[in-house]
């Protein structure tokens, strides 16, 4: 019985033997090719795990029906030559079994690249761009964001004629432009008849793998690319692409070896190829100065200052995307698996540690949020795709205060983790901002925030009265009124008064202003208390 092959390669073949037109047959199997001019044509059909097939030539002057029949090929790899591992094949199909792998590459290639100039499917993707420190491989900054389109997202690449004569690094004055070979360079004859193919070993590599390596076969000019094809032993589909970059001339010596990047590809229910993800790993340089004195006059010293300047390589920048979904036809018909961190927050001394309740949790780069009102200071962050994340932790007190967010790496890469982060105790906050005052803070006093205002503006300048009644355990008579007296900041009319009983009436008022006092109170469990004070308005 004959079944439909829906996401073959069909290719309008001319008389020079050029491809004038190429599109993916449907999930019924059918195709449509609009050829440029009447003439002489074949149809060239290729998929992998069938054999290829080309038609007789036919004169088309018109529309015209055509009916492909292929056949399955068998799967089983031919035998690899010794020759086949170690010496370079300038063309990858000089040899039985890296041209077995080479056509079923470059076929998921090919559909690759139609499917990106279809707008049949719409990709849900997220780019990313992430910054760690070059030496630690500390992650330091990270920016997420979120789109649909209509065609795949690619490289921003050149044509492969460019990338033939100038390379894949450009310098212009003040930029460096790192450039990727996309899909359309993998398939030309450039790429093809300047680059050595060999199946690789690679010690380590699951043995569902099979690696067809290729390097740059002539003497280097400018910069290149090497890389690997990884190619599933049992399909032979087309997993992924690895490159880095040849000739590479960084500042910094070593800094090249981890310039490079990755590939992903699949197949999909349609027959469809897409590019699942891929990313692109860049050094960062800038140049750094030191002060110093020329040698004639290092011990006599002199009216001359030397500056010595010299490159420093201290980022390491990873930017690409990733494919959330892809929708047809209204469907979702291919999905990443997303993963959940379920993130912890305490808050604590150096005696215990609470759970920190009413705080937020931000995904540093994008607009998520996150609020923890549980009493366990827990929140799950879900709909994460695999990768490194920065989350910062913030609590209305601690912000106030203005103490720095806690901040915290989260790598998610199994269905389901977990991270524990500590905020600095409000406490240990106050005291740092109370400065000399911080002895006034006990497990029985706070601090109050306030600001002053008229309308819409903050007053700067004014003197500010906290006072509250002493009792029998302080330091003071009973019922005599207790004071502290700060003044606002001179931009933003913000004051602090340290020291202030918890649990008790607390009057504030600005000196100057003749409305009643503004009345407030510390919990007993409250350490930062937060008033508006607001000023009359002027006659």
């Amino acid at each position: 019985m004959n079944e439909a092959v829906p996401g073959t390669v069909v290719m309008l073949i001319d008389s020079v033997n050029g491809a004038v037109a190429r599109t993916l047959a449907d999930e019924h199997g059918d195709f449509a090719l609009y050829a440029p001019s009447s003439g002489k044509y074949r149809v060239r059909a290729l998929r992998i795990g069938l054999r290829p097939l080309t038609s007789e030539a036919f004169g088309l002057v018109g529309d015209t029906t055509i009916a492909l029949h292929m056949v399955d090929l068998p799967l089983d790899l031919p035998a690899v030559t010794t020759r086949e591992r170690t010496q370079c094949s300038v063309r990858p199909d000089s040899g039985l079994a890296l041209a077995a792998l080479w056509e079923d590459a470059k076929t998921a290639l090919l559909a690759t690249a139609i499917t990106r100039e279809a707008a049949a499917y719409r990709f849900d993707l997220v780019d990313h761009t992430r910054i760690y420190d070059f030496s630690t491989r500390e992650l330091l900054g990270v920016g997420l964001t979120e789109s649909a389109v209509y065609e795949t997202r690619s490289w921003a690449s050149v044509a492969p004629e460019r990338l033939h004569r100038d390379g894949y690094v450009l310098e212009s004055r003040d930029s460096t432009a790192f450039i990727a070979p996309d899909i359309e360079t993998l398939l030309s004859d450039y790429f093809v008849s300047t680059h050595c193919f060999r199946i690789g070993t690679h010690p380590g590599v699951a043995d569902s793998l099979i690696a067809v390596d290729f390097d740059p076969a002539a003497k280097l000019k400018h910069v290149e690319v090497r890389g690997t094809l990884w190619i599933d032993r049992r399909s032979h589909e087309l997993q992924s692409l690895d490159f880095s970059y040849v000739n590479l001339d960084l500042p910094v010596p070593g800094s090249d070896s981890v310039a490079g990047g990755r590939v992903g590809f699949t197949r999909l229910t349609t027959g469809a190829w897409v590019m699942t993800d891929w990313a692109i790993r860049v050094p960062v340089a800038h140049v750094a100065s030191e002060q110093g004195l020329p040698p004639a006059q290092r011990r006599a010293g002199g009216p001359v200052v030397l500056i010595h300047r010299h490159p420093v390589v201290d980022e390491l920048r990873v930017s690409g995307g990733t494919l959330r979904d892809v929708v047809h036809g209204g469907s979702v018909i291919w999905s990443r698996g997303t993963r959940s961190v379920q993130v912890h927050i305490v808050s604590g001394d150096s005696r215990a540690d609470v759970p920190a309740r009413d705080a937020a949790v931000f995904l540093v780069g994008s607009q998520r949020r996150f609020a923890l009102t549980d009493t366990t200071g827990a929140v799950t962050i879900d709909d994460l795709l695999p990768g490194a994340y920065l989350v910062e932790v913030a609590t209305r007190e601690l912000d106030v205060l203005g103490s720095a967010r806690a901040r915290a790496r989260i790598d998610v890469d199994a269905q389901h983790s977990s991270a524990s982060i500590r905020v600095q105790s409000s406490l240990e906050a106050a005291r740092a901002v109370c400065l000399d005052d911080a002895k006034t803070l006990n497990g029985e006093t706070g601090v109050i925030v306030g600001v002053v205002s008229r309308g819409e503006e903050p007053v700067a300048g004014r003197a500010v009265t906290v006072s509250w009644i002493g009792d029998a355990a302080g330091a003071h008579s009973p019922g005599s009124i207790i004071t502290r007296t700060v003044r606002t900041l001179a931009s933003d009319g913000r004051f602090l008064a340290c020291g202030v009983p918890r649990n008790r009436p607390i009057e504030i008022r600005v000196a100057g202003d003749g409305a009643p006092p503004t009345a407030t109170r510390l919990a007993a469990d409250q350490v930062v208390g937060i008033v508006s004070v607001a000023l009359k308005s002027e006659p």
